[in-house]
């Protein structure tokens, strides 16, 4: 944590640093670590899907829920999260598959 907020080592290379959900585009792909807001949560009938800035979106698979400890995703909106993962375009639009508790960062 301390190297991270220091841009010590892997932290010093652009990869490392969290980039705006709002700046990916519709055919972004790739490991990212992503800054936003969370704008809304909703659910569907297999995953949970966080909307971030822009067309950004966090989807966490109902069957990966076991790996989070009972929680009110809804404590998310309004407040700001680091996102880690792999994005791939989905419907035209960018999304993060969120499958651990880890790969997500609120802000205190």
């Amino acid at each position: 944590k301390i190297a991270q907020q220091n841009q010590r080592g892997i932290w010093s290379t652009k990869y490392s640093r969290p980039i705006p959900a709002a700046r990916l585009t519709n055919d972004s792909k790739g490991f990212r670590l992503l800054v936003s807001e969370v704008h809304k949560i909703s659910l569907g009938d297999r995953s949970i899907w966080i909307t971030l800035d822009g067309d950004s979106t966090l989807r966490i698979a109902k069957k990966d829920l076991k790996y989070f400890e009972p929680k009110d995703f809804d404590q998310y909106v309004g407040r700001k999260i680091i996102a880690r993962g792999w994005v791939y375009p989905y419907r035209g639009k960018p999304v993060m598959q969120i499958r651990h508790p880890f790969s997500l960062q609120l802000f205190q």
